[in-house]
């Protein structure tokens, strides 16, 4: 969820678009930055601004906004409404979930390598995001972990392997101290531990045996 505040919230990105579901009456605000602050250069799209009336694209937080859009009603306090926002090739543009054309879009003359993007409400307005779905993924035996974003303090996932399930968390989509890292059904599936840092002795360590399952 995001406060009334117009903080925003960074979520590190791989590619050149995000998709998400928001719940607000008004004013879903995004930001497509460099790092995981507001600093220039940025891009920000606002979607159901000026009372839910109005969509608009703005650079380096200055005005006048890039394009402007008449969007009434686009956002729902009461239901989540699915979005996807893109940066590709200097084209930044946003579209309904299900829809190919965006319904606003704006072709940037220096564009700049997007890392991340935040999320906020404001204006009299809180809201409640989804990002991204959370696809079903394969990971090659290689302990190299995968990072993907998450927005709130809880991570649900389904894991079908014969043993070894490895979580690592961190403050962005690196294996960077300080960093946590939950294995699941280790050592032929006997075991799980909590790691700190990557350091031994393990902080805890758990039979259990039988965790995992390869079908």
């Amino acid at each position: 969820a995001t406060e009334d505040n117009l903080q925003y919230q960074f979520f590190p990105v791989s590619s050149g678009s995000v998709t998400f579901k928001v719940r607000t009456p008004n004013d879903a605000h995004l930001a497509l930055t460099l790092g995981p602050q507001e600093s220039d250069p940025m891009y920000e799209v606002f979607i159901g601004g000026w009372g839910n009336t109005k969509s608009v694209i703005r650079r380096n937080r200055t005005k006048p906004d890039k394009v402007e859009v008449d969007t009434p009603g686009i956002l729902n306090g009461g239901e989540f409404r699915g979005f996807w926002v893109r940066w590709d090739g200097g084209i930044v543009s946003a579209g309904r979930e299900g829809e190919v054309i965006p319904f606003i879009s704006w072709t940037d003359p220096e564009p700049f390598p997007v890392g991340f993007v935040g999320v906020c409400t404001g204006w009299g307005a809180t809201g409640t995001w989804k990002i991204e779905e959370g696809a079903e993924f394969d990971t090659p035996d290689q302990l190299e972990y995968k990072f993907g974003p998450v927005a709130t303090g809880l991570l649900e996932l389904q894991y079908r392997g014969p043993h070894n399930c490895h979580v690592c968390l961190t403050s962005t989509a690196a294996e960077v101290d300080p960093m946590y890292e939950i294995i699941l059904g280790g050592w032929e599936n006997s075991q799980s531990v909590i790691r700190y840092n990557r350091q031994k002795p393990d902080k805890v360590t758990l039979p259990t045996p039988g965790l995992m399952n390869p079908n």
